[in-house]
């Protein structure tokens, strides 16, 4: 359904274009050309404005430092991020990535299946699997989860792999 806000604004601007033509022709013949230039002056204010774009931060996101140590890194891994599925939470991950440069699993497609979702919970405590995929780190995000499941997933995460790095908003597991 978002698609066809494409289509909407091209018969908007058409239908526009032709009452500013009209209203513009009106003017022309019927009043003098203060008026004329005038509402020229208005129609070029309004386009400028609609396109305009004035730099401001609609989300703040303060990246962690071990994101540069990630980077830093001059090895070839993916980075496993928690919790797996959600387009609120792969946004962000995709975002993250911008940063650190490093693959990720899972990001957002236009069709993609949630396949991957099962696969890695699955071998998301298997130490060897994670390695054999070249899953170097795990990232746990704390504001995606409810307070007592991060806990525990944490907790049994902490029984397989060790804790690298934690602050006040994730936790790094580094798997080898």
């Amino acid at each position: 359904p978002s698609r066809f806000i494409v289509l909407f604004y091209f018969s908007l601007a058409l239908f526009a274009a032709f009452g500013i033509d009209k209203y513009l022709n009106y003017i022309k013949l019927n009043k003098n050309k203060i008026y004329f230039y005038a509402a020229v002056s208005i129609v070029a204010l309004f386009i400028f404005l609609d396109y305009w774009s004035i730099p401001f931060t609609m989300t703040e996101i303060n990246t962690p430092a071990y994101y540069q140590e990630i980077k830093n890194d001059p090895e070839n891994f993916a980075i496993l991020d928690l919790p797996l599925a959600g387009w609120k939470y792969s946004e962000r991950y995709m975002y993250l990535q911008t940063i650190h440069n490093k693959p990720i699993v899972g990001g957002q497609l236009a069709r993609s299946s949630y396949d991957y979702v099962n696969e890695y919970n699955e071998i998301l405590y298997n130490p060897d699997e994670l390695t054999e995929r070249r899953i170097k780190y795990i990232i746990v995000h704390r504001e995606f989860f409810k307070p007592e499941y991060y806990s525990k997933v944490i907790s049994n995460l902490s029984t397989k792999y060790r804790l690298w790095r934690q602050g006040d908003k994730s936790a790094v597991f580094k798997i080898y």
